[in-house]
């Protein structure tokens, strides 16, 4: 799978994503919002369950690698888990990258891309309170807040709020 823009590629990974995978997830300011700093073991199983084979009916997350189409320089991962209902969009950025627009461009091509090819017309989203980019991101690519559901998740030693973002493609909008 290649996604293409005007200025980036999204595609699926390869062994020699590891070091920048490895690095985001241990990224101080790129995890700080998302969950507690993981053991080097468990950041390389999500890694290797991210690269098998994925279809739609996986039942595991879809994980593109997203890179600069002219220097091929690694920015960000972005990706969906498909319930059967449900798309959850998810998604993480090198900080180097931010303030760019390559998350909300990534994210717009990998949802027209669902919506096409997979009929995909509900997504939804989860931001932990504080997160502000992620949800600038977010309506940006035409979700809405949906609801708040209190003290739901916990990173380092404090509770947060879950900011529950969706989007439904109704035909007028898609």
């Amino acid at each position: 799978m290649l996604l293409n823009t005007s200025r980036l590629e999204a595609r699926f990974m390869t062994d020699d994503d590891w070091s920048f995978f490895y690095q985001l997830f241990c990224n101080h300011d790129v995890i700080k919002h998302c969950f507690d700093p993981l053991p080097k073991a468990e950041i390389k199983a999500k890694f290797e369950q991210r690269r098998l084979p994925w279809k739609l009916e996986s039942n595991c997350w879809l994980c593109l690698m997203v890179e600069t189409r002219d220097t091929k320089t690694k920015v960000g991962i972005i990706g969906f888990y498909w319930n059967g209902q449900v798309a959850e969009l998810g998604f993480m950025f090198d900080p180097l990258s931010h303030n760019q627009g390559f998350a909300t461009e990534s994210n717009q091509a990998l949802l027209t891309y669902a919506q096409a090819h997979w009929n995909i017309k509900q997504f939804r989203a989860v931001v932990t309170e504080g997160n502000s980019a992620s949800e600038s991101v977010l309506k940006k690519c035409g979700f809405h807040l949906a609801t708040i559901e209190p003290d739901a998740y916990q990173i380092g030693g404090h509770w947060f709020s879950d900011h529950i973002y969706e989007l439904r493609v109704t035909e007028a909008s898609a």
